[in-house]
């Protein structure tokens, strides 16, 4: 038998995200999947690469496309912004995401990959709590997007308070072709388990670090071996300097206890079970072939 069950899904595609960095995207991707499986901090571009995740409401299926925030500026953001690119091309539908009342070159930027994708587009306003559903703050912002793009729906909607969530599923199910299923109606992504793993710790080490790492932190999956029907997670944190090594274990190891201590609970709650999560912190790169 096939390990995808076919016969109840008649709707499938894939959707994507776009928009500038901090306007919620992965908080959107991960509430929209019930899963935290894409990087969210307060720091910019924390998602590096295309983020796969797997929504099944029968009769429908989609995968969802988290891309790294679209900016303007500085070379380093060419790389990442080709990547935000090519994921929409790839994708069915899409969803713009803008953040508030706020507007900047980087939403423009943003914009102008949707230009030439011919697939219909959901333009999506996030973080309406903080304008506190005042009208007359949300207005101007829903009209803005009127103005710049044929979007074929605008929805507000507050992705961190899990509000109107319900609105843009239903948006999007309504937008997918007809299809059968590409994968398995217990899915939630597409990547591996290590890939998973990787993200969590990142996620956690740039939040708790804040400025003091960059953004090219590589975290490794060394092992992962059961132990007396316990998992066992052996991870590396991979950094440039023997001062960012400092920094990422902290005074007497207490900063890499916690890195690991609030990544192994956001671990377990994803996997549904108790496991164990050691980490070392190493200079250079890791040799990943």
């Amino acid at each position: 038998m096939s390990t995808i069950d076919q016969k109840p899904i008649n709707r499938y595609g894939y959707c994507a995200i776009i928009g500038r960095p901090n306007v919620g995207k992965s908080t959107t991707f991960n509430a929209l999947l019930g899963h935290s499986i894409s990087v969210v901090t307060r720091k910019a571009q924390t998602t590096q690469t295309e983020i796969m995740g797997v929504v099944t409401d029968i009769p429908y299926q989609y995968v969802m496309l988290d891309t790294p925030g679209v900016q303007c500026r500085l070379k380093r953001r060419t790389k990442l912004n080709r990547v935000a690119a090519k994921t929409i091309f790839e994708a069915d539908l899409a969803i713009f995401m803008a953040a508030g009342s706020q507007w900047t070159e980087d939403d423009e930027a943003a914009l102008r990959i949707l230009k030439d994708f011919d697939g219909p587009v959901i333009g999506c306003i996030n973080k309406i709590d903080k304008l506190r559903h005042d009208p007359k703050k949300l207005m101007p912002s829903v009209e803005r997007l009127r103005e710049v793009y044929a979007f074929h729906k605008i929805i507000t909607l507050s992705a961190s308070k899990n509000q109107h969530i319900d609105l843009l599923h239903r948006e999007i199910c309504d937008l997918l072709p007809s299809g059968e299923a590409g994968y398995d109606v217990e899915t939630i992504t597409s990547h591996s388990e290590a890939f998973v793993i990787q993200e969590i710790v990142r996620a956690k080490a740039l939040e708790l670090l804040h400025e003091e790492i960059p953004y090219d932190l590589v975290v490794t999956v060394d092992m992962i071996k059961m132990v007396k029907d316990k998992r066992h997670i052996y991870v590396t944190l991979w950094v440039k300097s023997a001062t960012q090594k400092a920094v990422v274990i902290g005074k007497g190891g207490q900063k890499l206890k916690q890195i690991g201590w609030q990544a192994r609970l956001q671990m377990e709650a994803h996997f549904q079970e108790p496991l164990f999560l050691k980490t070392w912190v190493k200079v250079g790169e890791p040799d990943i072939a």
